[in-house]
């Protein structure tokens, strides 16, 4: 690994450095920092500016030069080998009675890693492979990939930390892509909670994120623990860490494993800021603090602290939208918390909208399987406008109520881009032919082999010219039940969302054209699409429309059942002009069972129901028909 030689180490006494060329000093730490051509004249001004004053206070320091770079660029440490990334270190130990001033520095580029002049010789910052920690063997060095950063170091037991400190920080401008930013960590901090010298808040090992804007302060790691404070993380009895004594220490030392954080930088937006992630040890000197740190900007799935996320949206536009998602539960390794509430919020420049927050109904919600899906419609009165989508997830685990947000990019990378309020009129489309079904949850019945539901499209405006195809699609069928028994014995082709149907215009039913995958009776046919042609066009008028059945899985008689299934479907249709028009749509159905046949109706087979979406009623009429 390629080292930094400051020139400003050469300068350990004032009488060293006089007589020197600054400028020449300058210009090598250029050339060190790969400073552009367009920044050398304001870098060379700044470092000997800093060089002067450093002999004058007798110093040793190197301000670093706050160049903007991207906080994610490389943020598994794989491959860059901490480009972009300002350091510092302030290295100070405590042997027997008397304190050594080891060094004091900081840089920009290629990570410095070499030993620093030190009684234990171990690296402050180290860009580590995979592999385990010296003092917990459980814990791995690298949360993915084949590398992660390791910040700060441990210190033998006749050794003692004096106040050390370790940091990264890069300069980046904040907008709304970048203001949730997300990082992975694991800490190994000594809890100086029963030792002889009195420790308060803020004098132990601790791990923590700063923002330099004008002035320094920590900011929240989220999601925030009840009891335990996050700004920074401290080993001062910290019931958010796990607690061990390897050998050959005497005293506590605090574990964290690899755990995902958040912090919150939407009050920044717009703003040029500087981000250090920092560890330090006791300032009583007895107790030595160290951090991995690994995936930035790579999300927090899978989290032990709980996580939600967001998987996908049926389609782009309008209430009929549907999105689903994913979350997991907060953990250890011997309990799991459980899900309190899922909130979905609207978003606009990565920020929040005002009154566009809602609950998702425990029905949407699958606590087996740990998914939930919602209707766009849950939403009231949005303005129109594009949108990202945005789920908060609150969790209650070990008696703490957790809070976890996904990302402000919301299902699709990038900024208002999810879902737009308003479905705009396809270009492609001239027909004015409109369809709408007036229910938001079809109709559903029992059949001999599950359940069917029958749903109208009515026709609302009529076809300017004749229409010579109707085409509808299956897209997507999703069972909505998560335990395995909820689904024995009721699996078959034909009811994973088969769909019949009929189209009627001028009171005439018309059947689908007889083609492959749209009229099969038979248990293991499965129809995902029907197609209504008519060779010579047919105007469609209000009070015509389309007839769609559904063949769904039946209801199972168990309480931990969920009772609904969905199918997302894709109409087009074409005129004789070859104009083509498409939309999508979703249902979501109530699944039934045989006990729910309404008296007197026959129980219906799949030919019955191929029949009837035809208009036949030659073996029964089904309910719905």
């Amino acid at each position: 690994m390629k080292n930094i030689i400051f020139i400003l180490m050469l300068c350990f006494t004032t009488s060293l450095c006089l007589g020197q060329d600054y400028n020449r000093l300058a210009e090598s730490a250029a050339r060190e920092q790969k400073i552009t051509t367009k920044e050398l004249k304001t870098f060379k001004e700044k470092y000997i500016l800093s060089l002067k004053k450093a002999i004058n206070n007798n110093k040793l320091y190197q301000p670093p030069l706050l160049r903007e770079a991207d906080i994610c660029d490389d943020g598994g440490f794989e491959i860059k080998n901490f480009s972009n990334w300002t350091w510092k270190m302030v290295d100070n130990r405590k042997v027997g009675n008397a304190i050594v001033f080891n060094a004091n520095e900081s840089g920009t580029g290629t990570l410095h890693t070499s030993a620093i002049t030190s009684t234990t010789a171990l690296s402050q910052w180290e860009i580590v492979s995979t592999g385990y920690d010296d003092l917990f063997p459980a814990l791995p060095k690298v949360h993915s990939g084949n590398r992660a950063l390791k910040l700060g170091r441990k210190e033998g037991t006749g050794i003692l930390p004096y106040c050390s400190a370790e940091s990264i920080d890069k300069t980046v401008t904040i907008t709304a892509a970048n203001s949730q930013l997300t990082f992975w960590y694991a800490l190994v901090l000594q809890d100086p909670f029963t030792s002889a010298n009195s420790h308060t808040a803020g004098q132990a090992p601790a791990f923590g994120v700063r923002v330099k804007s004008g002035s320094t302060s920590y900011v929240p790691i989220l999601p925030a623990i009840t009891g335990a404070s996050t700004t920074p993380i401290e080993a001062l009895n910290n019931p958010f860490l796990l607690s061990g004594m390897p050998p050959p220490y005497t005293e506590s030392i605090a574990m964290r494993p690899w755990t995902c954080g958040r912090v919150d930088l939407s009050g920044y937006i717009g703003q040029t800021i500087t981000i250090e992630f920092i560890v330090n040890d006791c300032t009583h000197a007895g107790h030595f603090g160290y951090a991995y740190l690994d995936d930035i900007c790579m999300g927090c799935q899978n989290s032990d602290m709980g996580d939600a996320s967001l998987q996908a949206i049926s389609k782009d536009c309008g209430p009929s939208a549907s999105v689903s998602g994913s979350y997991s539960l907060p953990h250890n390794s011997t309990s799991a918390g459980t899900l309190t509430s899922l909130q979905a919020s609207l978003y606009q420049n990565g920020l929040p909208v005002t009154g566009q927050t809602v609950q998702i109904p425990s029905g949407n919600i699958n606590t087996v399987t740990k998914t939930f899906s919602f209707p766009m419609s849950l939403f009231s009165s949005v303005p129109a406008g594009n949108y990202d989508i945005v789920i908060k997830a609150t969790f209650l685990f070990l008696a703490n109520p957790i809070v976890t947000t996904s990302t402000n990019s919301g299902v699709i990378a990038g900024i208002n881009n999810d879902w737009k309020s308003i479905c705009q009129v396809n270009s492609c489309c001239q027909n004015t032919l409109k369809m709408v079904t007036p229910v938001s949850v079809p109709p559903s019945y029992p059949y001999n082999g599950g359940t069917y539901s029958v749903e109208y499209y009515n026709i609302t405006a009529p076809s300017n010219v004749p229409i010579t195809e109707i085409k509808v699609e299956v897209t997507s069928f999703e069972w909505l039940d998560g335990l395995e028994d909820c689904k024995q014995c009721q699996i078959r082709t034909s009811n994973l969302g088969s769909i019949f149907g009929g189209v009627s215009v001028g009171g005439v039913l018309n059947g689908p054209a007889i083609q492959p995958y749209g009229n099969g009776t038979a248990i293991t046919s499965n129809n995902n699409e029907v197609i209504f042609s008519f060779p010579n066009g047919k105007i469609l008028n209000a009070g015509d429309y389309l007839r769609l059945t559904y063949i769904l899985p039946p209801e199972k008689n168990l309480s931990c059942c969920q009772t609904k299934a969905r199918v997302c479907r894709k109409i087009t249709w074409r005129d004789i002009n070859c104009n083509y028009c498409e939309v999508y749509d979703c249902s979501t159905i109530d699944l039934k069972n045989k006990s729910e046949l309404k008296p007197g109706a026959p129980l219906p087979d799949l030919l019955m129901l191929y029949l009837n979406s035809r208009g036949i009623f030659a073996t029964g009429h089904a309910d719905g028909f």
